[in-house]
This record gives C-alpha cells, sequence and structure tokens, in this order.
C-alpha cells in the first residue's frame, strides 16, 4: 500500500506536466497525454541520492506491470530543476518514480 501512495503522490507532482505547463505536450494519435518528460527538484543536500532512481509506467496495475521509461544517470545540480527527457510513444495509466536502494524519497 505504501508503493501505492508513492505512486500516487509521483502522479499528482507530474500533473503540471502532463496538463502542458510552460512545457510542450506530446500526444498519441487519439488525442491522450503521452509523458515524454519530467522535471523533478532533489532535496537539499541528498543530490547524489537520486543517481540511479526510475521513472516507471504501467498499464497493468497500480503496484504490477512497470516499464522503466528513464533513469536518473549523474547527480543533479543543487538547488535547481533537472528534468528527464526521453522517447516514448505508450500512453501509461499509472506512473511512479523508484529511487534507488536506501534512498527513502528524497525528491521534492
Amino acid at each position: 500500500m505504501r508503493q501505492a501512495r508513492w505512486s500516487m503522490l509521483w502522479l499528482l507532482a507530474l500533473a503540471p506536466v502532463v496538463r502542458g505547463g510552460d512545457m510542450p505536450v506530446t500526444k498519441d494519435a487519439n488525442g491522450l497525454f503521452v509523458l515524454t518528460r519530467v522535471r523533478y527538484y532533489p532535496a537539499p543536500g541528498q543530490e547524489q541520492a537520486l543517481v540511479g532512481g526510475k521513472l516507471q509506467g504501467s498499464n497493468r496495475s497500480e503496484l504490477d506491470g512497470f516499464e522503466t521509461l528513464a533513469e536518473i544517470k549523474e547527480a543533479p545540480a543543487a538547488g535547481q530543476w533537472s528534468e528527464l527527457t526521453f522517447g516514448n510513444s505508450q500512453v501509461y495509466r499509472w506512473v511512479r518514480y523508484k529511487g534507488p536502494a536506501g534512498s527513502y524519497g528524497r525528491v521534492a
């Protein structure tokens, strides 16, 4: 259940990106939103803890069937928003951030 709550919180954090905000929006052939980039902000002093974190999507369930869309490969700059941009043409019902082992959600 804890994992489901984190997925829902992450999805809420993505809402401005999915709606468009100040970023271009990608849509599929049916006009549905396709996630191709995400902005994130590291907790102060915890930038290194995000390395290895993954953005994942699933259409099976809120707890199962997740595929990795992108991975944080290097520590983001301190005190600044960072962005993951990735190729994706699939619409996902559930999207989550899965932090590396021991990071305990150190993303703001």
